[in-house]
């Protein structure tokens, strides 16, 4: 499956399209990594309505944009709701689960923990 994605960086757009074999993903019981990658990748997921995404963490920083349908994400710190064309900060090793609400297309940016700024941690 192809991802194709936009990274904007200031006045900087790279479009990119990136194959991601299956050798590469990497999934435990609550530990998801999508994929090896640089520094900062995007991840495209759709769900039916009544999908949900059970609890898990990731090494990486997730921005969460909804691009349709609505989701709520829970953490132990509290729950969030996220329309379409909003999006949500979720700092590394934050464990959440994710409830759909319409057929939602999700659109994720994970980020290096390195490069998650420390006031959204």
């Amino acid at each position: 499956m192809a991802a194709r994605f936009t990274l904007l960086c200031g006045a900087y757009a790279k479009l990119a399209v990136k194959r991601i074999p299956a050798k590469q993903v990497i999934e435990s019981d609550m530990l998801i990594s999508h994929f090896e990658h640089g520094p900062v990748s995007a991840y495209p997921r759709d769900y039916l309505d009544g999908a949900h995404q059970p609890l898990h963490l990731h090494r990486e920083a997730q921005l969460l944009y909804a691009v349709s349908g609505i989701m709520r994400v829970v953490t132990e710190s509290g729950a969030w709701v996220i329309p379409p064309s909003r999006a949500v900060w979720i700092p590394p090793e934050v464990a959440h689960e994710i409830f759909m609400s319409g057929d939602v297309q999700m659109r994720s940016l994970f980020i290096a923990p390195e490069l998650s700024p420390a006031s959204l941690k």
